[in-house]
This record gives C-alpha cells, structure tokens and sequence, in this order.
C-alpha cells in the first residue's frame, strides 16, 4: 500500500515539473515574440544629404523606433557661428509646409545633450508635432541662405532623446583677393561705340541727339565695354534721364584705400556730370568739371530740355584678382 502511495506522489510531482516547464517554455516564446514586434528606442536608420550646399534633407525611417514628435537642430556655419530660425528660408516635414510648426528659443531640459556638442544655452531651431506615427520614413527638408559646416540635431520621441552630428565638408576657405577697377563712361548716340564723337582724334568722349522723343542709348566705358543704359524722355518741358547699370557695375562713389577696397562711408562727388547743348556741342574736348546742366550721384533726375546731351560718369567694378605672395 504505501509503495502505491509513493509511486502515486512522484507520478504527481513528475507531472507538476512537466507542466511547470511547459508553462515557462511558452512565457519566454511569448515574450521573445512580443519583444521583437516592439519599436526598439531610438533605432533610426538616419540618411542625411545636402543639395546646393544650402539644402538639407534628413531621411529617418522610424519603422524600428519609437516614432518621432519633434526635432531641435543646430547650425554652426562655416565661420563657427550658430545660424538662427531667420535663417531658413523654408522646411517641410514629409512635403508638407512646416513654417506655422518652427520656433526657436531656450529652456529645454534634455538629459541626452550631456555628452554631445548639442548646446541648449546656443541657438536652434525647432520643428513641432510631426505626428507621423503611421509612416514608416520622416523626410524633413530644410532650406538655409548659408552654407552650414556642422549640425547638430536631436530627436525627440516620447519621453525620449538622441543627439546627433552630421558634417558637410563644403565649407571653401580659399583666399579670394579682388581690386575696384575704375573708369571713365559715356553716353553714345546708340549701340555703337564711338559715335558720336566730339572730336575725331583724341578724346573718344561721345554725345548724343535729343529729337523731343523717348530713346534709350547705350553706355560705353574705356571706350569699348558695355556697362548699362541710359534713357531719355520728354516729361512736362523738362527730359526725365535714368541710368541702370549693368553687371556688377556702380557709380565710382567711393574712395578707396591701398589695397584698392572703398573706404566705407567716403564718397566721391559728382560722379554723373551731364552737359546740354542747344546746338552741336564743339569740336573740342569736353571737359566734364565744367558741365553745369547736372552733377550728382543720381541715376535718375530731371534737366531742361535740350536738342544735344553729354553724360559722362566715373563708373567702377568689382573684380577678382590673383592673390599677391605673402612675404
């Protein structure tokens, strides 16, 4: 009898441990499943690109993280200076037009910044609410008016961060060294360089004819060189004249120091000197301190109406020059 009992009991016990083990054996299946179908945080797959050296796209596929509610970024141009939101021309977030969700500012507390170059105490530029938790890939586009050297960015998704670096290398440092050339324009009759002429040898100083009728002539410098035109038309008794200027060239009305650079805030006079003639000017050289109908530094203004015009400017232009050697 107690031998039935005995056999009877570890039968028992046997079945228990079987059970037990079976019960274990299926929690951890169940739980290795449940734990490899959950978002793992901050497992973004991250690809970062740059266009024109301006624009800047970050492709984030969220399908194995946590999905993402905002992005903080930092810009550091190439100068080592932090860009601000007044420096983003545009951002969207998967196409969509973001600028009603940027802000920027200070007060965040991010524990994740501790060991990054992210500095809370600098500027960013924050992008809002994406709630995108349906999709799979985040496309955020931002478009700057500089080229950045270093980003720093930072992902935020629930009650968690990560920090991120990316560099450009498109930042050039090559020396570029420039010189103001400056030089003598006048007025032609037309198009063509040199005509009409007051004297034929010598001086290539030009004048033109007024026959009461708007006409737009050609602006000619060192003779040859094309650099804008001027306008002439008849407005109450009086000839309205405007000059534009073309390809980078401007009024000569600075002064300019050794190195050929204008000195800020020192100006030239009476870089536009205009001479009306009621008969054909003469056959001499002109000589533009004594023209008395206008001088100025307007490129529009109004003069009595004349049958002849001389229009003599000191234009100048910016042009790049090969570095001299340092010693």
């Amino acid at each position: 009898m107690k031998q039935n009992i005995l056999l009877v009991f570890v039968a028992l016990v046997a079945f228990l441990w079987s059970c037990e083990k079976e019960a274990v054996e299926n929690f951890s299946q169940y739980d290795e499943i449940d734990l490899k179908s959950q978002p793992v945080p901050g497992n973004y797959d991250i690809t970062f690109s740059y266009v024109g050296e301006t624009t800047l796209t970050f492709v984030i596929d969220q399908s194995g993280a946590q999905s993402v509610s905002h992005m903080l970024f930092q810009f550091i141009d190439c100068y080592g200076e932090y860009l601000t939101i007044d420096n983003v021309i545009s951002a969207t977030v998967n196409g969509i037009d973001w600028e009603d969700k940027i802000d920027s500012g200070s007060g965040f507390d991010y524990d994740c910044t501790e060991d990054s170059d992210f500095d809370l105490d600098s500027p960013f530029i924050k992008l809002d609410d994406f709630e995108f938790d349906e999709e799979d890939i985040v496309t955020v586009v931002i478009v700057l008016d500089e080229k950045v050297a270093n980003i720093n960015y930072l992902i935020k998704s629930a009650n968690d961060c990560w920090v991120f670096e990316e560099e450009t290398d498109i930042c050039d440092f090559t020396e570029e060294c420039y010189e103001w050339q400056t030089e003598t324009a006048w007025a032609a009759n037309g198009d063509v360089p040199g005509s009409i002429r007051y004297v034929n040898r010598g001086n290539w100083a030009t004048y033109l004819t007024f026959e009461g009728e708007e006409k737009t002539v050609s602006l000619f410098a060192g003779q040859t060189t094309f650099v804008g035109t001027v306008t002439l038309a008849p407005v109450a008794g009086e000839v309205e004249i405007t000059i534009s200027l073309e390809d980078g060239w401007q009024l000569a009305i600075h002064d300019y120091d050794e190195s050929g650079m204008p000195v800020e805030g020192v100006y030239r006079q009476e870089t536009v000197k205009i001479q009306g003639y009621a008969s054909t000017p003469p056959a001499r050289n002109p000589a533009p301190g004594r023209f008395d109908t206008y001088k100025g530094n307007d490129l529009e203004m109004n003069v009595p109406e004349f049958n002849f015009y001389g229009i003599h400017l000191d234009v100048g232009l910016l042009t790049q020059i090969e570095c001299p050697e340092e010693e």
